[in-house]
Formats: C-alpha cells, sequence, structure tokens
C-alpha cells in the first residue's frame, strides 16, 4: 500500500457538518472522507541518513477532510501517531487531532474527533467557567504557601542566627546567604501570588467571560501584565547579577564578563532569526512552556556553576593558569558562557511571543486598547530596568558590608535570590499564561501561511509537505528569514529603530566608564539614571493621547525628531568643547531630557511591527530586529575598543549623532513612502 494511499474505510457518518463553527451546512454531505497515510521520518533524520543505518519505526496519520461546495469551506483533521484510529474512537478514548480550517489551524483532545465540533469540542459556543482552566488558581495557591514558609524560614534564620555559629562549615556560612534571599522571595511572592486572588476577586466569574473588552483590557491583560512583570523583573535581575558575580571570581581582569557579554549577543545575533520562525511556526502555550522551562533550566544550571566558581575562588590553594583558569573554572566558565548564550534566546523568544504577537490577539487588534496596552508593558519594563539591578545590588553589596565584607556570603545571597526567584515564578508564569491561553480562542489559533499551497502538499500523494511549500512557517533558513525581514514593508521603520542602538550617548558601559574618568561623582551618574527613568515613564503617559490624536506612526516621526534634537546639544558640546565641564554636564543634561522622546518612539515603533505584520511572519521580522539591533551594538563596542582612549570620545559622539540623524532619516523616509502610496492595509482585515 502506498503512501497517502485511500483506504477502503467505510466514511465514519456524523450528524451534520459544522467546520470551525458547531452549524449544520446544507451543501454538506454527513461525513468526512478518511485517508490513512504512513509519515516519513524527520527531515533532520533524513538529512543525515538515519532512517537508512537504523529501522526508524513507521508512523501512520489520519485525515479527516471535509470539502463543501455549497459554503466554500475546506476542513480537514489530521490525528497523527495513531494506527488503529477506528478502535480509539470506537472505545470512546480522547485523541488528539489538529484542525485546518478558515487559514487557520489548532489542535486540542476530545472523544470522536471525526464528528462535526468547533475549537473547543462538540457544541456550539464557548463560555469560560472562571475556574483557571490553566491551573492559575492552584499554582498561586502554592506559591503563596511556598512564599509564606520562605518569610517564615528566613524570620527564624535571622533571629536565631547564633545557633548556626557552632555548627561545621559551610551551615554559618548559608544560614547568613539565605536570609535576605528567603525574607525578599517570601515578600515578592506573597504580593505576586496575591495579585492573582485579587484579580480574580475584583472581576469576577461573569466578567471573565467577556475576554478582553473594556480600555483596561480585561482579566486577562491583568494576568499578563503579574507574568510580564515576573519575567522582567528576573530578567533584569539576571542581567545585572551575572557580570558583578563574575567580579567575585575573577577580581583582577574585565575580560570574562566582556567575553561573556559578547558571546551572548553574537548568539542572539545568529540563532534569532531561526527562533522567529520557530514563533511563527508553534502553537503559543506549548512554544511558552517549553521557553521558560528551558530558560530556567539554563538559570539553576548558571547558579550552580557559579557557586562552584566563587567556591573554588575563595580556595586559597587553586592557582590559575590562563586569566586565573585551571582546567575546573575554565569547563565551569565555558559552560556558563553556553547556558547564559541559550537562556538569553530563550528569554527573547518569549519577550516576542507576548510583547508582539499574545497582546495584539488579546487587544483584538484594536488601536486604542493596544495602544494602552503598549504603554502599561513598557512601564512595567521600566520599572523593572531600574528597580530590580539596584535591589539586586544592595543584595550582593550591602549584605556583603553587614558581614564584614564578607565576599562569600555576599555572593551566595546573589545566587540564592535568583535560584529561588525563578524556582517560584517558573510556575506561576506557566500557570497564567496557561489560563490566558485558555479563556482567548484566538491564542489558540495559528494562521496557515500560504493556504492554498498548503492543502495541495497535504493532500496530495506522497505524504509529508515539501519543503518550502505549505505551512512551513518554522523550516525557514536563516537567509529567507532575513530577506522576508529586509524586503517587507516595515524594514526602513524597523530599521530607524535598530540603528538608536549605534550609539555611546545611551546610559551604557562606554558613556558611564567616559564620564568616571573625566571625574563626575559617581551619585550624579546614578541620580542621572534615576531622573532619566522618570522622564521616560512620562513620556510613556503622553504617547497614548499623542497616538490617539495624530496616529502611532505620526508619533513616531514626532518622537524620533526630538529625541535627535534632544541629544544634538550634549554631542555638540563633546565636538565643540572637547573633554570639558561644561560638555560633560551637556552631555548628562542630553541623556536626561531625551529619555520622553526615545520611550515614545519605542512605543511607536513597536505598534508598528503589531500593526503591520502579518500574524504568520510577526516571531520572524521582530526576531530579525532583535537580531539588527544587537548587530548595531556590538559594532559600537567594537568602535569603543578601537578609540579606547578616553580622550577621544568625541568621536564615538560624532560616530552615534550621525547615525541618530540617520534613523530620523529613514523613519521620515518610511513615513513618507506610506502616506504616498495611501497608507499599508491593516493585518487586521486579513
Amino acid at each position: 500500500m502506498s503512501a497517502a494511499e485511500e483506504e477502503g474505510v467505510p466514511i465514519l457518518e456524523t450528524a451534520s457538518h459544522g467546520g470551525s463553527s458547531g452549524g449544520s451546512c446544507p451543501g454538506s454531505p454527513s461525513g468526512f472522507r478518511h485517508r490513512r497515510r504512513s509519515v516519513d521520518p524527520p527531515g533532520f533524520i533524513r538529512t543525515f541518513g538515519l532512517d537508512r543505518l537504523y529501522s526508524w519505526p513507521k508512523k501512520t496519520e489520519h485525515l479527516f477532510i471535509h470539502e463543501c461546495e455549497h459554503c466554500k469551506t475546506r476542513d480537514v483533521v489530521r490525528i497523527r501517531g495513531k494506527d488503529q484510529v477506528d478502535h480509539a474512537i470506537a472505545s470512546g478514548e480522547e485523541v488528539e487531532h489538529e484542525h485546518y480550517v478558515g487559514g487557520y489551524r489548532y489542535r486540542h483532545k476530545h472523544k470522536d474527533p471525526h464528528e462535526a465540533h468547533d475549537l473547543h469540542g462538540k457544541g456550539h459556543g464557548y463560555h469560560y467557567d472562571g475556574k483557571g482552566r490553566g491551573g492559575a488558581k492552584v499554582a498561586a495557591a502554592a506559591v503563596l504557601c511556598a512564599s509564606l514558609v520562605a518569610l517564615a524560614l528566613g524570620t527564624y534564620l535571622a533571629l536565631g542566627g547564633k545557633t548556626f555559629e557552632g555548627m561545621p562549615y559551610p551551615v554559618p556560612l548559608l544560614a547568613r546567604a539565605a536570609v535576605p534571599a528567603l525574607v525578599f522571595c517570601g515578600l515578592a511572592f506573597a504580593l505576586a501570588s496575591g495579585s492573582y486572588f485579587a484579580i480574580a476577586a475584583f472581576y469576577g466569574d461573569g466578567h471573565r467571560r467577556d475576554g478582553v473588552e473594556g480600555r483596561d483590557g480585561g482579566p486577562h491583560f491583568a494576568l499578563m501584565c503579574v507574568s510580564h512583570a515576573l519575567s522582567a523583573w528576573e530578567d533584569r535581575m539576571w542581567q545585572f547579577a551575572v557580570p558583578v558575580l563574575m567580579m567575585r571570581v575573577f577580581r583582577d581582569t574585565l575580560l570574562p564578563g566582556a567575553l561573556f557579554a559578547l558571546v551572548q549577543y553574537l548568539g542572539v545575533v545568529f540563532l534569532m532569526p531561526k527562533a522567529g520562525a520557530l514563533i511563527d511556526g508553534s502553537y503559543r502555550i506549548r512554544l511558552a512552556r517549553h521557553a521558560i522551562a528551558l530558560e530556567n533550566v539554563c538559570i539553576f544550571g548558571t547558579c550552580a556553576l557559579l557557586g562552584l566558581m566563587v567556591h573554588r575562588a575563595e580556595d586559597k590553594g587553586w592557582k590559575g593558569k590562563v586569566l586565573g583558569l585551571d582546567g575546573a573554572m575554565a569547563a565551569y566558565y565555558s559552560a556558563i558562557v553556553v547556558l547564559g548564550v541559550v537562556g538569553e534566546v530563550c528569554n527573547q523568544i518569549l519577550t516576542i511571543s507576548l510583547e508582539q504577537d499574545w497582546v495584539v490577539v488579546l487587544a483584538k487588534e484594536t488601536g486604542r486598547d493596544l495602544t494602552r496596552m503598549n504603554v502599561n508593558m513598557k512601564r512595567i519594563d521600566l520599572l523593572c530596568k531600574v528597580l530590580a539591578p539596584g535591589l539586586i545590588g544592595v543584595f550582593l553589596d550591602f549584605f556583603g558590608l553587614l558581614r564584614g565584607q564578607d565576599a562569600m556570603a555576599s555572593a551566595l545571597c546573589g545566587i540564592l535570590l535568583l535560584g529561588l526567584f525563578n524556582a517560584l515564578a517558573w510556575p506561576l508564569e506557566v500557570f497564567l499564561l496557561g489560563e490566558i491561553h485558555d479563556g482567548l480562542p484566538g491564542l489558540q489559533m495559528k494562521r496557515i501561511r500560504n493556504e492554498a499551497a498548503f492543502y495541495e502538499d497535504l493532500l496530495r500523494e506522497g505524504g509529508e509537505a515539501e519543503k518550502g511549500k505549505g505551512d512551513h512557517s518554522g523550516d525557514r533558513s536563516f537567509l529567507e528569514t532575513v530577506k522576508l525581514y529586509c524586503t517587507h514593508r516595515v524594514f526602513l521603520a524597523s530599521l530607524s529603530f535598530c540603528m538608536l542602538f549605534m550609539t555611546v550617548m545611551d546610559n551604557g558601559t562606554l558613556v558611564t566608564s567616559y564620564l568616571v574618568w573625566r571625574q563626575v561623582n559617581v551619585g550624579a551618574l546614578g541620580l542621572q539614571r534615576g531622573v532619566g527613568a522618570v522622564v521616560g515613564l512620562a513620556g510613556t503617559f503622553v504617547y497614548p493621547k499623542l497616538a490617539e490624536r495624530m496616529g502611532y506612526e505620526k508619533v513616531g516621526l514626532w518622537s524620533i525628531w526630538a529625541f535627535t534634537l534632544c541629544m544634538a546639544p550634549g554631542a555638540a558640546a563633546q565636538l565643540l568643547l572637547g573633554p570639558s565641564r561644561t560638555s560633560d554636564w551637556a552631555l548628562i543634561a542630553a541623556m536626561v531630557v531625551s529619555r520622553a522622546a526615545l520611550w515614545a518612539f519605542d512605543l511607536a515603533e513597536r505598534q508598528v511591527m503589531q500593526e503591520e505584520c502579518e500574524e504568520e511572519s510577526r516571531g520572524a521580522l521582530n526576531a530579525c530586529q532583535v537580531s539588527c539591533y544587537q548587530t548595531l551594538y556590538c559594532v559600537i563596542q567594537v568602535f569603543g575598543m578601537v578609540f579606547s582612549n578616553p580622550a577621544n570620545f568625541s568621536v564615538l559622539t560624532a560616530i552615534s549623532l550621525g547615525f541618530l540623524v540617520g534613523a530620523s532619516a529613514v523613519y521620515t523616509m518610511w513615513y513618507t513612502n506610506k502616506n504616498r502610496r495611501g497608507g499599508y492595509s491593516r493585518i487586521d482585515s486579513q
């Protein structure tokens, strides 16, 4: 029997066929046409010839096909991995299957998959019963209990610390290091888990059925904000803590920390285009769960390895060979670098999925709601960016001062804090996203790319569809994804955003090092960042009102030019006056004042990428944008190494100013072309 050969199985009768709506179709037959075919091994197995070297198990898939001439619809139910599907159906077994209907695909599991049913099983309509289908209520209760236990244990260790002094090493050290980590995580997750119950009480079950109606986005968006806050906080703590903890090990050189950051950026540059294709080709909740799980595994592994490195560095008997590394330390460091790259890619996958895809579906792609949701998400990012590094710095530094400059206890405190925070955040994030996903049908469906070719390949003789045809969003190569990005109508708008990363006037490492070299007070630099964050938050309050009056595209035009004009005096002072007290404060003032325009443009460009990108390409396009701006960021760091003499900082300033003006000009070109053609078509009409 050949692959995809029609089986002599009678048509499985149904009372009526309703496709995805559950209603009857007057011109339809009473059942699906049944086909059975063998499935080829995965592509990578065939590529390396493993199917010929080993007896690869044959798998069977079943297609239940319904095509209606009357209403011009096609519904294909696909069941994989079931050799005896008839027996499974007859025995009442729940069967996981995938639907292809109306230009979308979705997957679910229930009995009698061959009978007419919609997205949520047999019958018509969907009502969320408020019981937390994703298990968020149970997860929140469990995390709340764990947080209270952690808080109680931390309080006990703090009050009864003397009882551990006589115990063998390292029990006293671990007890001292665990106190602040337990207390902070206990308080933080009592608040986070309590937020879930507060949201449930505020909206109530009746309001949950209404989904995302209303200007505030409803309970689902509130839950997404809680999940996003946890993710953003742990990400900001992680980015700050790892380099600081490395300095506890490599105390005489910055090279290991710089190498870690460089490899991480390069990994993102080369891996994100493929990761973007994975976002487009995967079901949302499955991808989110896997990304969160893999990211947390990387974090736990890195925490363990950092603990081993700190312990070995404190051991006075070890002597390194290259950069203070012996064989064991080199292995630890290499593993941390690999885990850092994988973890950062997973973090970017989750960020793009939530900020560029989930929130668009949640807002039903309506301008007002989407704008307000983007603003709230950006405010969460800004607050986490400001507060998280400061807090982890307090635990790494101030705790060490309390213990008489005990660097070992301070480092272990940071490691325990990171590990415990992520351990408690993991289940809460997963189940919060699960509840959001289960309550919104739009999140459960993925649009089919190249629908006509997909159905042709799906139903043709010869098994699986060929690469390059049909809905193979996840099979895009690196070059195919980059070509899609460079030829898409959002490219110029995205490129202008990426060019803003080609600057040293960004509160980053280079400008901070230069101002410290100029003997600017460190306290003043910290105050400058704090005031800049407040000004940036002000920009998020102004943006929604401007977008409502002018449209987000025009707000982007005005804000990017405003940002460039605000930065120009600081850059001009550097170029005309050179290193001087006047140019120093002019640069600081420019970076503070410009934050409002910068974050307003960030919001405008984000909405461009949401509104103008097709659903089946959002992941690839936004992932390429991440690769692009990470590339430019690496380039400016290379320029910083070339012009490493602080006296030559004006050269870096000139390069930065040129790219700021260029970014403004590129966005102006995009805006002009868009208006000249009468505006691009909105994706929500597709």
